[in-house]
């Protein structure tokens, strides 16, 4: 009897690497298994987060995609103006913003901050939202399915990755934003924005997220599940891509990545 006592409070393994295709193959099953963990199996779903994401980031950095500066050969500017030092001056500041630090290092920490600070978002709102709706579980638990339910993403960043590889030039309009005028202001600029972030891996993000959720407490309906947890990622990314909408409006330039992963 003591040996059944001892081996039934035996603690489970950190994870399981099977959840990595399983997710995707049995979802079901899969968050079974990770909503029986109380404490915290992030950790693994979450670092090939940040690598697919920082892959993504070199890859199309190496194919001169880059959030620098045009030399001053390529400005619209007419450069007779300027005195020979300052010519010095912005061709110094020109190396600089080509260079790996902008080119590599800063893309890479926001990609990064993407991925942490938005499982850190998402996974906060849904432990709001389930606790409004009367559900199980604690905090940990619900962090856990939502750092697995982003595997999607990671998914999405191999599919760019090889995209760029192939196709030798970073994806101009990610998403559905290649139905909206690159040059558009206004509502429309913000509205291509929000497309870009909206395709087939936020819709498995949302079903999966659904799936853990049913999986820490099966007594909660899935459609009102379906309507709460999709109407929660809605207002993120339109949060989101206020977000971009303003980055852009102050530098010209797009430099904000996915806000959930």
């Amino acid at each position: 009897m003591s040996e059944i006592a001892a081996s039934s409070v035996t603690p489970p393994r950190r994870y399981s690497p099977q959840w990595f295709w399983s997710v995707f193959l049995r979802p079901r099953r899969a968050f079974e298994e990770i909503a029986g963990y109380t404490r915290g199996v992030w950790l693994p779903a979450l670092l090939v987060l940040s690598l697919t994401a920082v892959l993504l980031v070199v890859v199309n950095a190496s194919t001169g995609q880059s959030t620098g500066m045009p030399g001053p050969e390529g400005m619209a500017t007419d450069m007779s103006f300027y005195s020979p030092e300052e010519l010095a001056q912005l061709e110094q500041a020109v190396q600089a913003a080509n260079g790996p630090v902008f080119r590599y290092v800063i893309p890479s920490v926001i990609a990064l901050g993407a991925v942490w600070v938005g499982w850190l978002i998402v996974g906060g709102s849904l432990h709001l939202l389930l606790t409004l709706f009367g559900a199980r579980g604690t905090n940990t638990e619900r962090m856990n399915i939502t750092a697995w339910a982003g595997l999607p993403f990671a998914l999405r960043d191999i599919v760019r990755i090889v995209a760029v590889l192939i196709g030798g030039s970073a994806i101009a309009a990610p998403g559905l934003s290649g139905f909206i005028d690159p040059e558009a202001t206004g509502l429309a600029a913000y509205f291509g924005q929000f497309l870009r972030v909206v395709d087939i891996y936020m819709i498995w993000n949302i079903a999966l997220l659904v799936v853990g959720a049913r999986a820490l407490d099966p007594n909660l309906g899935r459609g009102r599940l379906i309507v709460g947890i999709g109407l929660l990622v809605l207002v993120l990314y339109l949060v989101q891509a206020l977000l971009g909408y303003g980055v852009n409006q102050l530098s010209n330039m797009s430099l904000m990545g996915p806000f959930f992963f």
